[in-house]
């Protein structure tokens, strides 16, 4: 059995005969490669496609997905008679607004409707039109009841759903501006009884109303036994929204995924909120980022933390804990034994809060994932990651970003990074470590299988630059990403790291931007990239490159010398008119 899955996203101004080339390759495919079918020419959903989903595609595909289609050259009956011949296949649909009209949506569910009348889609998964808010299909405010020329978007949407044959993945965020059509379609969602299994509504702010609530809530009253995943994050949930909420909670005995992050107004009922939680005891994924929780919820927390032992993801950045980190990290040290991703960035912990997570922050041998970024971190706070990266044996991500660790830090803690063995990536940007901390970091490193370095912001200069060339003779069969931007690295320094790119044979990602590399220096930089065969981002943003360095990189991209080179940011470099 194998996945049938069509990227759908046309290139702009794409040519018909790319649609028979993409018809063409899959038919060659082997049926073990599809699912992994991503091509990227072809100009949508067009009409060869969708004969050749009828009458060529193998019987044993079992799942169907259409991303961002633009229906084009399809017609209704086109797209219905395609779907017909795979009544029993889950279909996946993700919207892309930016390379479709919403005529083209109009057209492709339609069809999808049509065919699901008469049989199609028992097995309907995911339906995701998330970031469609700026697309007149949404925008109108008339999109339920019909625009000017007939086309009906929310009743259409609407339609599609009631006819699911199982619970259903609905994914809405990111629709600021469609909070009506949305609104309709929860509302006849929740009035037909329709079960739920996914629903992402972040970043619509449509949860402020009372009638908005209460549809929520009636929905998920319906999805109690079905629903795993609720992300409801950036919604301006007022008070009321939140103990309404809470009240329902507790009833969805499946879920395992709990985004409300970003919803400060949560702090006004914290302890109803959390008091539901604690009934949750199947959550794997809990966000809690941005909600005010402070020093005194950091201790209502523990209270949901003591109930969740299976949970996996956490994150509570951006709360202000302070002190009140300890007792949290306590509770997960005795509660949340599977614990692999903790995010306790942007908490203003410095100096206490660090020695309080060192004293209380047991044994983690599932931690794989820690994040401590602007968090006042200084010298002699650093000191105190040592006892808590050696308790820490999994540890694959550190990041410490945007603190003032400083070179004296970056020794303090260099035997802590040292005792991570699978460390594999390690964020120290902005912290002013200086070329001695750059040693320090890259010596504690130097063993490991390392796939990404943040370093930028550490002032490490050109001769930095030849100590990161050093250690990418240790590192560089391995490293991915390599972020050195705004170091202050010249002429001289560009020369040196070139000869350490060049040992950076599966490199996808170099960032070098704000550094004064010169016309010169973004040369060697480029001609090294021959050596980097993967490389698919290459960041020279403000690095003074000026018309020579840009043609000098243009006549290695046209020799094909630059990888599989997908973004190139070449801003602020004043190219002239050339």
């Amino acid at each position: 059995m194998a996945d049938c899955a069509l990227d759908s996203r046309p290139t702009p101004h794409a040519p018909v005969q790319m649609v028979q080339k993409q018809t063409n390759i899959l038919r060659r495919l082997p049926l073990s490669l599809l699912g992994k079918v991503w091509p990227a020419e072809n100009v949508g959903l067009g009409m060869r496609v969708c004969k050749w989903m009828r009458k060529d595609l193998p019987s044993c595909v079992e799942k169907v997905a259409l991303v961002g289609p633009a229906c084009n050259e399809a017609r209704v009956e086109d797209i219905t008679a395609s779907l017909l011949q795979y009544q029993n296949v889950p279909l996946m649909l993700r919207w892309c607004p930016a390379y479709s009209s919403c005529m083209s949506l109009g057209v492709l569910l339609q069809g999808i409707s049509n065919a699901m009348a008469e049989g199609f889609g028992k097995a309907f998964v995911h339906l995701d039109l998330s970031n469609s808010g700026s697309d007149p299909f949404w925008c109108n405010s008339d999109g339920f009841d019909g625009t000017s020329d007939g086309f009906c978007p929310g009743r259409t949407v609407l339609g599609v759903l009631l006819r699911c044959k199982a619970p259903l993945s609905l994914s809405l965020g990111g629709n600021r501006n469609a909070s009506h059509t949305i609104s309709e379609i929860l509302n006849g969602l929740a009035a037909e009884g329709t079960p739920l299994a996914h629903l992402n509504l972040s970043q619509n702010e449509m949860l402020g109303s009372e009638t908005q609530i209460k549809t929520l809530i009636q929905l998920l009253e319906t999805s109690k036994a079905t629903i795993s995943h609720l992300n409801l994050s950036d919604n301006n949930l007022f008070s009321d929204g939140v103990d309404s909420l809470a009240g329902v909670l507790p009833k969805c005995k499946a879920l395992s995924y709990l985004d409300l992050g970003w919803n400060s107004a949560c702090a006004d009922s914290q302890h109803a909120l959390f008091a539901a939680l604690s009934n949750c005891k199947s959550l794997l994924h809990l966000n809690l980022c941005q909600n005010l929780i402070a020093q005194e919820g950091a201790h209502a927390l523990t209270s949901v933390l003591v109930h969740c032992p299976l949970l996996e993801h956490l994150d509570l950045s951006a709360n202000a804990i302070e002190d009140g980190v300890g007792v949290v990290a306590s509770t997960l040290s005795s509660s949340c034994k599977s614990l692999t991703h903790l995010n306790l960035g942007r908490n203003l912990l410095g100096l206490q809060g660090m020695q309080q997570l060192s004293h209380h922050l047991g044994e983690s041998p599932c931690l794989t994932h820690l994040d401590l970024s602007m968090n006042n971190i200084c010298a002699e706070a650093a000191a105190s990651l040592v006892p808590i990266l050696s308790r820490c044996s999994r540890l694959q991500s550190l990041e410490l970003g945007c603190n003032s660790i400083n070179a004296a830090g970056a020794r303090a803690m260099r035997a802590g990074i040292k005792a991570c063995s699978s460390l594999t990536r390690l964020g120290v940007g902005d912290n002013g470590i200086g070329v001695q901390g750059l040693k320090e970091v890259l010596f504690a490193v130097s063993d490991k299988a390392m796939v990404e370095l943040e370093l930028s912001g550490n002032q490490i200069g050109s001769e930095g630059a030849g100590v990161v060339a050093k250690a990418c003779e240790k590192v560089g069969k391995t490293l991915q990403r390599l972020d050195l931007s705004n170091n202050g690295i010249g002429k001289p320094g560009a020369a040196k790291l070139a000869h350490g790119i060049v040992r950076c044979s599966v490199l996808t990602h170099l960032e070098l931007r704000g550094n004064e590399l010169g016309p010169a220096g973004g040369g060697v930089i480029v001609e090294a990239l021959a050596a980097c065969p993967s490389l698919s981002l290459l960041g020279l943003a403000r690095t003074a490159v000026g018309s020579e360095g840009v043609s000098q990189l243009a006549t290695v991209l046209a020799r094909g010398e630059a990888g599989r080179l997908e973004r190139l940011w070449l801003a602020g470099n004043a190219m002239g008119e050339e």
